[in-house]
């Protein structure tokens, strides 16, 4: 098929009568981002409407000019650049290497260099779209996902410095290998719609402490309190006054403890995440 079709990665084919599109291609390539470039890249051929504004386009496009059939395909490579490594969201995640949209979009290398040469294009004319604002809301979970170092979680937050089940520094972009447990709903102010502790539901608007067990309902960052030669206490950090969500162990903007991890009412990280790995390791 590949000589028929006389390319080595692959083709879109269109059937005038039945107005149907086929996409054949190289799967012994061992590339997977060449395969996914490759398809993408006839995708837009299909898009574009190449293959039924120019007939010759159809299985081999022999019949083309030479300088057709190069804009042809740039134009076809760009929608494909544009499809699997937008500029707006590789400014997004600050990318500053080739290397870095290899990774992250999953390209070959020589796509990858492509496509950075084109960012940094992009970004010297320092001209946004509408439709590029659009993409870039589209994605805000993508880019802002973190993942901590130390104890696997990962979370979505534009602003974290912090993990908020260990309290490590060292977060990494992208996903992460442990999902903690959810915590309880909170509303609007950071307070428990149900009682973390004793799980009463009773609770009315205006309640910050639990009616049956006298816990204090406010998830918040904490001050963090030394203690001093004599043992007399003394704010060794001040709290950030942020409202973090209900399973957070410390605050992901300043890495103080929470309330409901100082109350007592959330696992230290380490014993939930031996617990979640036994309840995966169970068979049945």
């Amino acid at each position: 098929m590949m000589n028929i079709i006389k390319s080595k990665d692959g083709a879109a084919i269109y059937c005038g009568i039945t107005d149907e599109y086929k996409i054949v291609y190289n799967d012994e390539i061992r590339s997977i981002g060449r395969i996914r470039w490759t398809i993408m890249h006839e995708i837009g051929h299909i898009v574009l409407n190449h293959l039924k504004d120019y007939t010759q386009t159809i299985l081999t496009r022999g019949g083309l000019s030479e300088e057709n059939y190069r804009i042809l395909e740039e134009e076809a490579d760009f929608f494909a650049g544009q499809i699997l490594a937008p500029p707006i969201i590789l400014s997004g995640l600050k990318i500053k290497s080739s290397q870095d949209i290899a990774k992250v979009c999953k390209l070959s290398k020589e796509a990858s260099i492509y496509r950075y040469k084109y960012y940094k294009k992009w970004k010297s004319m320092g001209i946004v779209s509408p439709e590029e604002i659009l993409i870039r809301l589209n994605f805000d979970d993508f880019i802002n996902t973190k993942h901590c170092y130390t104890c696997g979680a990962y979370f979505v937050s534009k602003d974290a410095h912090y993990c908020p089940f260990c309290g490590n520094d060292k977060l990494i972009w992208g996903d992460g290998e442990m999902q903690y447990k959810k915590g309880v709903p909170l509303d609007e102010n950071g307070v428990a719609q149900i009682c973390p502790r004793c799980e009463n539901q009773d609770i009315e608007p205006g309640d910050i402490f639990c009616k049956i067990c006298g816990m204090y309902l406010i998830q918040e960052c904490t001050e963090v309190i030394g203690y001093n030669d004599w043992g007399q206490p003394y704010v060794e950090k001040e709290s950030c006054g942020y409202k973090p969500a209900s399973n957070a162990r410390f605050c992901p903007r300043c890495g103080n403890p929470t309330t409901f991890y100082q109350e007592g009412v959330l696992k230290d990280w380490k014993e939930e995440k031996e617990e979640l790995e036994m309840e995966e390791s169970v068979p049945f």
